[in-house]
């Protein structure tokens, strides 16, 4: 590889605006992220519901390459070349700045669930070549190469979407930057099941912000993603490019290779983004390549994400703090010069109805935010609330929940177990507790406390919403003290429970918390003579990932004598990837079962999976056409004649 004055070669535009800025001539530039929800959110709405339906990449649909492509301990090698060139002005020394380097990027099948797939990653033999007029020239390379040694941890959604990267402290400035573009290039979002592999268009954010493309299958395989602009630049904000500035000029365009198991090949991506500041523009233009060279099996030791940081893509290491500002900044001028009292007296006055619905949750926002501003607005708050009318006290608990911070969550602990609240609004606010999407160690210790309540219906609130906030706690920032007691006091009611209604509830409970640490209790309820705890047993099965739990649900649904209980574990299979032993149960279930309800069921799951899975078509053909009902063949008809008409 060679560096010439020219531009070198491979992709890190945003590498460059995380650190470089400060060698351009715009010595006031600093790095950004997203100051907004990306616009793809939407779509990850959608790829969440299809999760929910069992759709996913990562299923192992009986043929031998597809089960080796995503089973646990599955590794590939990639030869990666990668590079970037930044330039302000070709007349003003220092200000240009390249990049250019090779590697070897290793992946390897970490996890796979209903979620989609944790690969764990590591970037060996880096050669790093820094070109630029700065004095720390040296340095800057010294600090890519360390910096990008460090094992991480890449989470793909069932589409192919990149939902985070966790990488250590270390990882930082341009060696983050550059490990967020070569991951960026693996994204490829799959088209949605109503749409055809011939074209299809996406929202996604991958290291550089927010943007729409173009997906186009160029032959058999081989798909061209193009860029259409984006709706959020971070280098516009890095620059500080001002709202009256005309549009940045974007050419991006990825040639993508991959093979019916969903794993990409080859990567070909070129960029160039060109922004216009003062007399000359700002032009950014790189390039990156991936070859697949190698795949092997090898036992594969968890990655501890725990003591990494995780983050989207466009979230640069270096902006944590002007992330904050940014943030801050949007929720002030959300709530503007309201106070807590104002916007109490406005939600007062707007009756609830379907007319005043997006009224309402505006105020709710609004107030969340506040409550993020002023934490001393949040005690007003707790005393409106025991005063004001019923819907009113739900839509200001839906701000405490909302809002980020421990004072709203105590607050909302607090209300949940006061005994002299209104019975109905502390469940509301129990359940709340348990969907936060970050709970706190002393949130999970109010949760445990309120187990104990003497309200019975609060009670078994408080225990189904600890079970549902260790689940969110993991999933945050791995095992805790505070999630291992949880799931410890979770065992031990169910241990001790003595009614149908009360191992029921524990058992709802550690399905909620989706831990492989409730296993053993949910085994023991698996053997209970009563059909109704086995079938609650089996739903509570449903997060907990492991090849174990597919042999069990592949068990249950096609041996226990209870109907109720195959069907609980065929309901279950939709929210895990489908494995070779799931799919061989579901066959088995349609030539043996006896059933309609239960066939028609498994189809159902099938025709959920057809667009990750096309190995089901023959199966949901032979249904089609065979089986002895004519409801289930009617499902199986309806099903695939989606899947002609979607293309």
């Amino acid at each position: 590889m060679k560096v010439s004055g020219r531009t070198v070669g491979v992709a890190a535009s945003a590498a460059m605006v995380v650190g470089a800025c400060a060698m351009l001539v715009m010595h006031s530039c600093s790095s950004s992220p997203v100051a907004k929800k990306p616009a793809g959110a939407t779509a990850d709405k959608n790829a969440a519901a299809a999760q929910a339906r069992g759709d996913t990449l990562f299923s192992t649909t009986g043929s031998a390459s597809r089960e080796v492509a995503w089973q646990v301990g599955t590794e590939r090698l990639y030869a990666v070349d990668f590079g970037s060139t930044l330039s302000a002005d070709d007349d003003t020394p220092g200000s240009s700045f390249t990049l250019a380097g090779t590697a070897t990027l290793t992946l390897a099948v970490a996890a796979v669930d209903a979620q989609g797939v944790q690969l764990a990653g590591a970037i060996t033999a880096p050669n790093v070549v820094i070109g630029s007029e700065a004095p720390n020239e040296k340095q800057v390379q010294d600090s890519v190469l360390q910096g990008l040694l460090p094992a991480f941890v890449v989470k793909l959604q069932p589409d192919g979407r990149i939902a985070t990267l966790s990488a250590p402290r270390e990882t930082d400035g341009f060696a983050h930057a550059v490990l967020r573009n070569i991951v960026a290039a693996l994204q490829f979002v799959e088209p949605p099941r109503n749409a055809g592999w011939n074209e299809w268009l996406t929202e996604e954010s991958d290291h550089n912000g927010t943007f729409r493309a173009r997906y186009r299958q160029v032959e058999r395989g081989v798909f061209e993603k193009t860029k259409l602009g984006y709706s959020f630049l971070q280098m516009t904000q890095a620059l500080q490019v001002g709202k009256a500035a005309p549009p940045p000029k974007v050419e991006a365009t990825t040639t993508i290779t991959r093979n019916e198991d969903g794993v990409i090949q080859r990567i070909e991506a070129r960029e160039r983004i060109e922004l216009a500041l003062a007399e000359k523009p700002f032009v950014s233009s790189s390039n990156v390549t991936l070859q697949l060279s190698a795949v092997q099996k090898r036992t594969l030791t968890q990655p501890d994400i725990s003591r990494m940081i995780t983050s989207e893509l466009y979230v640069a290491r270096s902006a944590s703090a002007q992330m904050a500002q940014q943030r801050l900044a949007r929720k002030r001028a959300l709530v503007g010069d309201a106070s807590f009292a104002s916007l109490a007296d406005d939600l007062a006055k707007l009756p609830r109805s379907n007319e005043n619905r997006d009224a309402r949750l505006d105020v709710m926002s609004r107030m969340a935010a506040l409550f993020e501003l002023d934490p001393r607005s949040v005690a007003s708050a707790s005393l409106e609330i025991r005063r004001a009318s019923a819907d009113d006290a739900r839509t200001m608990l839906g701000a405490l929940s909302d809002a980020r911070g421990p004072d709203a969550q105590r607050a909302l602990a607090e209300l949940a177990r006061d005994p002299s609240f209104d019975a109905g609004l502390r469940n509301t606010a129990m359940t709340q507790l348990g969907t936060l999407e970050e709970p706190t160690a002393e949130t999970l210790n109010s949760l445990r406390t309120a187990t104990g309540d003497q309200d019975p219906q609060v009670r078994a609130q408080a225990t189904l919403a600890l079970g549902g906030a260790v689940r969110r706690s993991d999933a945050n920032t791995g095992p805790t003290d505070a999630t291992q007691d949880a799931i410890g006091d979770l065992n031990r009611g169910y241990a001790l429970a003595q009614t149908r209604d009360e191992k029921q509830l524990y058992v709802d409970a550690l399905g909620n918390a989706g831990s492989a640490d409730g296993l053993a209790s949910l085994k023991r309820a698996l053997a209970d003579p009563d059909p109704s705890i086995r079938a609650a047993a089996v739903r509570s099965l449903r997060f907990i990932p492991g090849d174990e739990v597919d042999a069990m649900l592949a068990q249950l649904m096609t041996q226990d004598p209870d109907p109720g209980v195959r069907m609980a574990a065929i309901e279950a299979a939709p929210n895990r990837a489908l494995s070779p032993l799931l799919m061989q149960a579901g066959q088995a279930v349609l030539k043996d079962e006896k059933l309609a309800a239960l066939r028609a069921a498994v189809v159902a799951w099938f025709a959920a999976s057809l667009s990750r899975a096309p190995q089901l078509i023959p199966i949901l053909q032979a249904v089609a056409t065979s089986d002895p009902s004519g409801d289930v063949k009617r499902v199986a008809e309806a099903a695939l004649g989606t899947l002609v008409h979607a293309g």
